[in-house]
Protein backbone atom coordinates (compact mmCIF):
# COMPACT_ATOMS: atom_id res chain seq x y z
CA UNK A 1 0.00 0.00 0.00
CA UNK A 2 1.08 3.42 -0.76
CA UNK A 3 0.96 6.62 1.51
CA UNK A 4 -1.83 8.84 0.91
CA UNK A 5 -0.15 11.72 2.32
CA UNK A 6 3.03 11.45 0.37
CA UNK A 7 3.09 8.25 -1.86
CA UNK A 8 5.64 5.82 0.14
CA UNK A 9 5.05 2.49 0.58
CA UNK A 10 3.74 1.80 4.10
CA UNK A 11 4.97 -0.53 6.59
CA UNK A 12 3.16 -2.82 8.86
CA UNK A 13 3.74 -2.54 12.35
CA UNK A 14 2.62 -4.75 14.81
CA UNK A 15 0.95 -2.90 18.23
CA UNK A 16 -0.60 -5.05 20.61
CA UNK A 17 -2.05 -7.64 18.60
CA UNK A 18 -3.00 -5.73 15.79
CA UNK A 19 -1.37 -4.52 12.58
CA UNK A 20 -1.47 -1.27 11.46
CA UNK A 21 -0.12 0.56 8.47
CA UNK A 22 2.47 3.14 9.32
CA UNK A 23 4.34 5.73 6.68
CA UNK A 24 7.86 4.95 8.67
CA UNK A 25 10.94 6.98 7.05
CA UNK A 26 8.24 9.68 5.26
CA UNK A 27 5.28 11.86 6.97
CA UNK A 28 4.73 9.41 9.38
CA UNK A 29 1.25 8.96 9.34
CA UNK A 30 -0.71 5.94 9.92
CA UNK A 31 -3.69 3.88 8.35
CA UNK A 32 -6.18 2.11 10.40
CA UNK A 33 -8.71 -0.63 9.35
CA UNK A 34 -12.22 -0.32 10.52
CA UNK A 35 -12.42 -0.24 13.82
CA UNK A 36 -8.83 -0.29 14.73
CA UNK A 37 -8.20 3.16 15.90
CA UNK A 38 -10.86 2.37 18.58
CA UNK A 39 -8.19 0.37 20.27
CA UNK A 40 -5.60 3.07 20.60
CA UNK A 41 -7.59 6.08 20.85
CA UNK A 42 -7.29 6.09 24.62
CA UNK A 43 -4.64 7.40 27.17
CA UNK A 44 -4.64 3.71 29.19
CA UNK A 45 -4.23 2.07 25.55
CA UNK A 46 -0.37 1.04 26.27
CA UNK A 47 0.21 -0.75 22.83
CA UNK A 48 -0.56 2.66 21.09
CA UNK A 49 3.00 3.66 22.25
CA UNK A 50 4.73 1.57 19.54
CA UNK A 51 2.99 4.13 16.93
CA UNK A 52 3.52 7.38 18.63
CA UNK A 53 7.13 6.37 18.21
CA UNK A 54 6.42 5.72 14.38
CA UNK A 55 5.43 9.22 13.83
CA UNK A 56 8.06 11.03 15.67
CA UNK A 57 10.65 9.58 13.36
CA UNK A 58 8.71 11.47 10.84
CA UNK A 59 11.03 13.16 7.80
CA UNK A 60 8.77 14.29 5.43
CA UNK A 61 5.96 17.32 5.78
CA UNK A 62 2.94 16.93 3.56
CA UNK A 63 0.29 19.48 3.19
CA UNK A 64 -2.77 18.36 5.61
CA UNK A 65 -5.27 19.52 3.05
CA UNK A 66 -4.68 18.00 -0.48
CA UNK A 67 -6.93 15.56 -1.60
CA UNK A 68 -6.26 12.08 -0.30
CA UNK A 69 -6.58 8.47 -1.94
CA UNK A 70 -7.55 5.54 0.38
CA UNK A 71 -4.21 3.04 0.24
CA UNK A 72 -6.67 0.26 0.30
CA UNK A 73 -9.80 1.15 -2.69
CA UNK A 74 -8.94 1.74 -5.33
CA UNK A 75 -9.95 5.28 -6.80
CA UNK A 76 -12.31 6.25 -3.78
CA UNK A 77 -10.97 9.40 -2.34
CA UNK A 78 -10.68 10.24 1.29
CA UNK A 79 -12.94 12.06 3.36
CA UNK A 80 -11.92 14.78 5.32
CA UNK A 81 -14.42 15.25 8.55
CA UNK A 82 -13.26 16.21 12.06
CA UNK A 83 -13.15 12.80 14.78
CA UNK A 84 -13.84 14.87 17.65
CA UNK A 85 -15.92 17.57 19.26
CA UNK A 86 -13.39 19.70 19.74
CA UNK A 87 -13.12 20.49 16.19
CA UNK A 88 -8.90 19.81 17.18
CA UNK A 89 -8.64 16.26 14.53
CA UNK A 90 -9.68 16.31 11.00
CA UNK A 91 -9.23 12.94 9.64
CA UNK A 92 -8.95 11.29 6.48
CA UNK A 93 -12.06 8.65 5.96
CA UNK A 94 -12.38 6.21 3.08
CA UNK A 95 -16.10 5.59 3.59
CA UNK A 96 -16.03 2.69 1.22
CA UNK A 97 -13.94 0.26 3.31
CA UNK A 98 -14.35 2.75 6.43
CA UNK A 99 -10.54 3.20 7.00
CA UNK A 100 -8.82 6.08 8.82
CA UNK A 101 -5.78 7.93 7.87
CA UNK A 102 -4.62 9.94 10.45
CA UNK A 103 -1.64 12.62 10.06
CA UNK A 104 1.53 13.05 12.34
CA UNK A 105 0.56 13.66 15.37
CA UNK A 106 -2.71 13.68 15.07
CA UNK A 107 -3.25 10.51 17.35
CA UNK A 108 -1.40 11.97 19.95
CA UNK A 109 -4.02 14.91 20.05
CA UNK A 110 -7.09 12.17 19.98
CA UNK A 111 -5.33 10.33 23.18
CA UNK A 112 -4.79 13.51 24.69
CA UNK A 113 -8.48 14.60 24.26
CA UNK A 114 -10.14 12.28 26.74
CA UNK A 115 -9.59 9.69 29.37
CA UNK A 116 -11.93 6.76 28.26
CA UNK A 117 -14.31 6.05 24.96
CA UNK A 118 -17.15 6.65 27.71
CA UNK A 119 -16.03 10.43 28.22
CA UNK A 120 -16.02 10.84 24.26
CA UNK A 121 -19.18 9.56 23.65
CA UNK A 122 -20.37 12.09 26.01
CA UNK A 123 -18.37 15.20 24.80
CA UNK A 124 -20.24 13.99 21.43
CA UNK A 125 -23.42 13.53 22.74
CA UNK A 126 -23.05 17.30 24.47
CA UNK A 127 -21.77 18.75 21.12
CA UNK A 128 -24.68 17.35 19.65
CA UNK A 129 -27.31 18.78 21.92
CA UNK A 130 -25.22 22.04 21.78
CA UNK A 131 -25.31 22.13 17.78
CA UNK A 132 -29.09 21.52 18.09
CA UNK A 133 -30.12 24.01 20.47
CA UNK A 134 -27.88 26.55 18.21
CA UNK A 135 -30.30 25.37 15.36
CA UNK A 136 -33.55 25.67 17.21
CA UNK A 137 -32.07 29.52 18.39
CA UNK A 138 -31.33 30.26 15.38
CA UNK A 139 -34.38 29.32 13.52
CA UNK A 140 -36.43 30.61 16.28
CA UNK A 141 -35.10 34.16 16.18
CA UNK A 142 -35.19 34.55 12.64
CA UNK A 143 -38.67 33.74 12.74
CA UNK A 144 -38.92 32.30 9.49
CA UNK A 145 -40.60 29.13 10.55
CA UNK A 146 -43.13 28.14 13.35
CA UNK A 147 -41.29 26.07 16.03
CA UNK A 148 -43.77 23.26 15.29
CA UNK A 149 -43.33 23.24 11.80
CA UNK A 150 -39.55 23.13 12.05
CA UNK A 151 -39.84 20.45 14.82
CA UNK A 152 -42.06 18.55 11.54
CA UNK A 153 -40.33 18.80 9.28
CA UNK A 154 -36.30 19.59 10.27
CA UNK A 155 -35.67 18.10 13.64
CA UNK A 156 -35.94 14.93 12.43
CA UNK A 157 -33.73 15.31 9.49
CA UNK A 158 -30.99 16.89 12.13
CA UNK A 159 -31.24 14.03 14.48
CA UNK A 160 -31.07 11.82 12.06
CA UNK A 161 -27.86 13.66 10.44
CA UNK A 162 -26.58 13.52 14.17
CA UNK A 163 -27.02 10.20 15.02
CA UNK A 164 -25.34 9.14 11.54
CA UNK A 165 -22.17 10.95 12.68
CA UNK A 166 -22.55 9.31 15.82
CA UNK A 167 -22.39 5.78 14.30
CA UNK A 168 -19.27 6.73 11.90
CA UNK A 169 -17.27 7.66 14.71
CA UNK A 170 -18.56 4.49 16.41
CA UNK A 171 -19.60 5.68 19.47
CA UNK A 172 -22.68 5.43 20.75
Amino acid sequence: MQCPACSRPLKEVTAGDIQVDVCHGGCGGIWFDDGELDQFDEQSEIAAEVLLKEENGATVKTDGKSLRHCPRCENEVLVRQFFDPKNQVEINQCWKCCGIWLDRGELATIRSQFKTATDRAKAINEYADQCMDQHLAAIKQAGKMEMREYNKETSTRFKSFLYGFKQLLGKE
